[in-house]
């Protein structure tokens, strides 16, 4: 599922056919909700071997919907989650397995098994973080199944490791109302998560591009990129 940038630039609910309208929360939301954002965004991130290790039920091969929808407590936890990040109300019906989105008028669509995977990724885009990448694994037997996931299991320290060394978003509300000409913390609470993080990603490339123009006036004759204050980088391929 692809959101244009614009659109996610924008503050207004983003509809998602056929499931309902996403809102990218503010800094007040997110204010608001204190811990529980922290905890939605950790469960949407989490593999989903280490969401079967957290929970202490085995995935016995379930894929992660069918796995949320057999446990209660996690279930209703999605619901409040969906509800958090949805306009319309999320209300789950067990015949069907679905989830159903519930507007002014009526139902607006559902969450399902089939689109569930979508709605993950695009809360987690709109939250400024990289989608999930859909990598089913099918097992010749189970004992292949379990081998898998002892190698996987494997990797949970290096993980949480690398996920704890992100800047906390108080520190980016505190960086960019300090820099920005804009923003300050009086009104800065009403921007999206996902326009603070591009407000702070912006200004941290026109900070690197002012240095390095500084630096090319006083030393260098080379040819100087003038458009590298607005031109975003290139991602290096992995």
């Amino acid at each position: 599922m692809e959101i244009s940038k614009l659109d996610l630039l924008h503050k207004e609910p983003i509809f998602l056919f056929g499931i309902g309208h996403l809102k990218v929360p503010t800094l007040n939301d997110i204010r608001h909700a204190g811990k529980s954002y922290d905890t939605y965004m950790g469960m949407l991130n989490i593999e989903d071997l280490d969401l079967a290790d957290k929970i202490g039920v085995p995935l016995n091969g379930r894929d992660r919907f069918h796995y949320i929808i057999q446990i209660p407590d996690l279930r209703a936890f999605y619901e409040e989650l969906f509800r958090f990040f949805f306009l319309e109300d999320l209300v789950f019906q067990p015949v069907g397995s679905m989830w159903i989105s519930m507007g002014e008028k009526g139902c607006v669509g559902t969450i399902n098994e089939e689109n569930f995977p979508d709605v993950v990724n695009a809360i987690l885009i709109c939250n400024h973080l990289e989608p999930k990448k859909a990598t089913p694994m099918k097992f010749f037997n189970e004992k292949a199944r379990r081998i898998y996931e002892k190698i996987q299991s494997g990797k949970k320290a290096m993980q949480a490791s690398k996920h704890s060394s992100g800047t906390s978003i108080a520190d980016l509300v505190s960086a960019v109302a300090a820099n920005s000409p804009s923003y300050n913390l009086f009104n800065i609470w009403d921007l999206t998560i996902y326009q603070l993080y591009d407000q702070f990603a912006q200004l941290n490339q026109r900070i690197g591009f002012d240095i390095s123009s500084m630096r090319w006036a006083a030393y260098s004759t080379e040819k100087f990129d003038l458009s590298g204050w607005y031109r975003p980088k290139q991602k290096k391929e992995e």
